[in-house]
């Protein structure tokens, strides 16, 4: 494990938050195709990225697969474990959607730095409806505990984390990467959610790096199998 490489990839912020929040018709058709590649690697990296900067806390994003336990139960995204002091952690089992500009009724971001927060309220308005619809959905089942795995830390507090790509706002003003929101529904009472977007345009820095081993290792069999041609 010692000699592991790690290949840390390197985003453009501002061209990322272009690439998702603003629809392009050139590219309309190739977004989802997209977003496979990079699956849910951009969503757990972020949130890793953003807790260990704002809380100084270690981030280990598990191996192992998030499962209720059952044949036909569902399954999430994530193991994200939190090393908040010796001997104490947070698990957050973790649901990652990537859903953008794109996505069915998504809502237009825009630049205009005023009106977004607008939008990131109606954004969230819908997805709670969603999380709180009576029938588990691909949203609501992060409310439900899943199996923990083998490598889960002892006595860790367990707790459901949702990512997603859109712009997200609790009151219509802030632009808060992560926050949580109480749940009227059986399992969890609270759900703590973060937002990519959100998180993106906080940051200063031009370019940022990180690590996403099962996205590079789908771009580098794109790159082996189906090279182009300079």
């Amino acid at each position: 494990m010692g000699n592991d490489i790690i290949n840390f990839m390197k985003l453009n912020v501002k061209e990322l938050l272009d690439f998702f929040d603003n629809k392009k018709d050139d590219i309309r058709h190739d977004i989802s195709s997209v977003i496979s590649v990079v699956g849910e690697d951009l969503g757990a990296a972020l949130f890793k990225r953003y807790y260990e900067e704002i809380f100084g806390k270690k981030v280990t994003i598990s191996i192992f697969p998030v499962v209720s336990g059952t044949m036909k139960g569902p399954r999430l995204d994530r193991w994200i474990y939190i090393e908040q002091s010796k001997n104490k952690f947070t698990a957050y089992q973790t649901e990652i959607k990537n859903w953008s500009a794109y996505a069915i009724g998504a809502r237009r971001v825009g630049t205009d730095p005023k009106t977004i927060p607008a939008i990131g309220l109606l954004n969230l308005k819908d997805r709670i409806k969603r999380l709180e619809h009576k029938d588990r959905n691909g949203e609501s089942k992060v409310l439900f505990p899943m199996k923990k795995p083998i490598d889960f830390p002892n006595k860790a507090s367990l707790e459901p984390l949702i990512i997603y790509w859109f712009v997200l706002s609790k009151d219509g003003k802030n632009l808060d990467p992560f926050f949580k929101v109480n749940m009227n529904i059986k399992g969890f009472k609270k759900l703590n959610v973060f937002s990519m977007s959100n998180y993106l345009r906080s940051i200063k820095k031009k370019e940022i790096t990180l690590d996403m081993p099962s996205a590079e290792k789908r771009i580098k069999l794109l790159e082996k199998y189906f090279p182009i041609n300079k």
